[in-house]
């Protein structure tokens, strides 16, 4: 049996043509064996969404800031941690709003206005993402001005070591149209966590850093709309002890013992009625008063109860819920 096998000649260029087409990379990987081109390799990065641009500050709220700054009291307070950059709206509380405002003429050269539109969450919270040591004997410090008719709360909120664990601070009341320079002490153990079952009963470990700070604001009643501004944020070191008078009289002035024995009083009454006294003696309170006294730092104790009688006097009794 022979077998015949007969050959072609191919021009050069033909065969190279050939060779081009069978070696030749398709479009999107395609082998031109399979008739279905590849759709799983990756898509082309999209790019990148701009950032949202800042609010913008209306004429309205500039000229009302402006008003606000005038009405600090003197000396104002110096700049704080409100002059950061980074503060946002946590978008877990009740809906609200914050404002940046830097001032051209005024005692200080930048507010923060938060608004809370109020809701379930009764409170609204600004955040600041930031490394801050804590003086274990110290004080966090923020002026508060309320503008509108009825009082309004301020809490401070941290969260503190590697754990970034959540201390809620007591609130303290800030009556209407008014300025108020609050102090929030870092001893005092009057701050809810997770592990108290948010209760006022928590305080800070020793040694303790910040990884982020929050302000609060809530109306009240909870649940109502209020809005603040924020200026003189700061955190420092207690008022120094004032040293002890001469002659060797000892403890604070008698006006100042009966406006404390008043106050007490006026408590006592309060909680026998079933009145909430939080709005104008919130918790952790007395142990301010004690430790005011103690560094015999008489006029700040004076005006911590002033501030109370102050804010009882201005509005009823809250009934109990």
């Amino acid at each position: 049996m022979s077998i015949l096998v007969r050959f072609r000649a191919v021009p050069a260029a033909g065969l190279l043509l050939a060779l081009a087409c069978v070696c030749v990379p398709q479009a999107n990987g395609a082998d031109p064996r399979d008739p279905k081109a590849r759709t799983d390799l990756p898509a082309p990065p999209a790019k990148a969404p701009p950032a949202p641009a800042a609010p913008q500050i209306s004429a309205e709220d500039l000229a009302q800031a402006e008003k606000a700054s005038k009405l600090l009291p003197n000396p104002a307070p110096a700049a704080g941690l409100e002059t950061a950059a980074g503060w946002t709206l946590a978008d877990w509380e009740d809906p609200g709003q914050l404002q940046k405002i830097d001032l051209a003429n005024g005692p200080v050269k930048t507010l923060l206005r938060l608004a809370s539109s109020g809701g379930k969450k009764g409170k609204s919270l600004i955040t600041l993402t930031k490394d801050l040591p804590l003086p274990e004997k110290g004080l966090l410090r923020v002026a508060v001005y309320n503008p509108g008719p009825d009082p309004a709360q301020v809490a401070l909120a941290l969260w503190v070591s590697a754990a970034w664990a959540y201390y809620e601070s007591a609130p303290a009341q800030v009556g209407a149209e008014a300025w108020k320079v609050l102090e929030f002490d870092l001893a005092a153990s009057d701050f809810k966590t997770e592990k108290t079952k948010w209760q006022h009963t928590a305080k800070l470990a020793k040694g303790d850093a910040a990884k982020r700070l929050g302000v609060l604001v809530m109306g009240v009643p909870a649940g109502k709309p209020a809005a603040v501004y924020l200026c003189g944020l700061n955190i420092g070191a207690p008022t120094a002890a004032q040293p002890a008078p001469a002659g060797g009289e000892s403890g604070p002035p008698a006006a100042l013992k009966e406006r404390i024995a008043k106050l007490k009083a006026l408590l006592e009454r309060a909680k026998q009625a079933g009145h909430d006294t939080s709005y104008f003696w919130p918790g952790g309170q007395d142990e301010r008063l004690r430790e005011l006294l103690d560094r015999r730092d008489y006029e700040g104790a004076t005006r911590l109860v002033n501030e109370a009688f102050k804010d009882y006097e201005q509005f009823p009794p809250i009934p109990p819920r």
